[in-house]
Order: C-alpha cells, then structure tokens, then sequence
C-alpha cells in the first residue's frame, strides 16, 4: 500500500507539475503573442517613417534643383541687362520710344521747319529708370516663376 500511496502522490504532484506547465505555456504564448504584435506595429511604424523620409528628401531635392533654376534664370537676365545699359551707354544700342507729338499751331510769321534738330532721344536718368524697370520686371518674372514651381513641386 505505500507504493500506492506513493503513485497516487506521484500521479497528483505529476498533474500539478503538468497544469503549472500548461498554464505557463499558456501565459508566455500570450506575451509572446502580443509582443509580436508590437513588434509588427513597429515595424509597420519604421517603414512608413523611411517612407516618409525618403519622399522629404525627394522634395528637398526637387526644391533645391528648383532653387538652382530660378537663381541662374536671375543671374541669366541680370547679365543680359547689364550687357545692355552697357551698349546703351557706349551708343552700341539705342531705346526706341513710341510717341505721338501734337502738330505745333500754324504761325504765318515762322517757317515750316525744326531746322537742327537731331533724333530724340532718353535723357540718361530716363534710360537708367527704363533700364531699372527692365530689371524688376525680369526679377518679378522669375520670382512668379520659380513660385509657380514650388507651388507645383512642394505644395501639390
């Protein structure tokens, strides 16, 4: 009989051991369940962050090319400007201004003629406005362009 006792002692402490086991197995698969489950979320997380990333630095990029773009377009009509005053100002090239003159009143005791008088021309603070405005308006230009661009690049 002691080896009876022995064996059902055994049995139990054996069926105990097991339900302890399997209740632990149990547990642990549940963490391990939802640690996986993080895990997936943060790789999920990581992965959309790289994404997001890389699309930044793509539009950096463009951004910057754009930049590149509309400050050698500036620097292109600065020049052409420039090359400009400088041929009005050596006679190279002359501004031609659309006008009308009103016909002078008939005077019977003067004559018909202007007699010396040579072309029309810009004063040079008239030429120096004209050449200014010539310049904003190509900066204003460019400025409305690289703008547009940016707007097209970054914004949409």
């Amino acid at each position: 009989m002691p080896n009876i006792k022995l064996t059902a002692i055994a049995g139990v402490v054996s069926i105990f051991i097991i339900v302890i086991l399997f209740s632990m197995y149990r547990i642990e698969r549940a963490d391990r369940i939802q640690y996986q489950s993080k895990l997936e979320t943060a790789n999920q997380t990581i992965q959309q962050q790289a994404e997001l990333a890389q699309k930044q630095s793509e539009r950096i990029k463009s951004f910057n090319e754009l930049s590149i773009k509309a400050a050698e377009e500036v620097k292109s009509a600065k020049i052409k400007i420039d090359t400009l005053r400088g041929e009005l100002r050596n006679n190279v090239k002359r501004v031609y201004v659309k006008a009308s003159y009103p016909k002078p009143v008939p005077d019977t005791n003067t004559t018909g003629g202007v007699g010396d008088a040579g072309a029309a021309r810009l004063s040079e603070a008239a030429r120096e406005d004209y050449l200014r405005l010539r310049e904003m308006m190509a900066e204003s230009q460019q400025q409305v362009k690289y703008l547009q661009g940016y707007i097209r690049t970054q914004c949409l």
